[in-house]
């Protein structure tokens, strides 16, 4: 199975939802981690979807209550 895996996909890691660490506050998703994952030359796996008003945004969950 993994001869089946693009090159591109397992050249570099993969920071998901960003390079997260909520003790130095940057939480997943935010514009913190992305920074702290491209500093790393990371991929970013992150989630986008429609505000109720149409607007992107990336956010991963249906409400805010987590975070």
């Amino acid at each position: 199975m993994e001869a089946l895996r693009p090159d591109w996909l397992t050249a570099r890691p993969i920071a998901h939802r960003g390079l997260h660490e909520r003790a130095q506050g940057r939480i997943e998703n935010s514009a913190g981690a992305a920074r702290a994952a491209m500093a790393k030359n990371f991929a970013i796996e992150c989630d986008v979807q429609l505000s109720a008003d149409g607007e992107a945004m990336v956010f991963h969950d249906a409400t805010l209550d987590r975070l």
